[in-house]
């Protein structure tokens, strides 16, 4: 039976991920596909932000500079 789609937008992205084999080797043992478990993962963590609720993992890597230094090349050459 095929999956009912929602309205929302679906986007397929590609990533590298460190803890793909512990992910696999999970998946395997809970008879759960890698896909799902990264979906749900992501559906949670943006759920718990949403709300406000503060996660042990940061949102930014303390050395990340801000998007908008990139796209404007930042203050290089002033």
């Amino acid at each position: 039976m095929p999956r009912t789609r929602s309205k929302k937008q679906n986007v397929r992205l590609s990533v590298t991920l460190d803890e793909y084999v512990a992910l696999a080797w999970l998946g395997e043992e809970l008879d759960l596909l890698v896909a799902w478990m990264i979906r749900r993962a992501v559906s949670e963590f943006v759920a718990r932000h949403r709300e406000g609720i503060a996660a042990d993992l940061p949102l930014r890597h303390p050395e990340a500079k801000s998007a908008a230094g990139k796209k404007s090349g930042g203050s290089h050459g002033q």
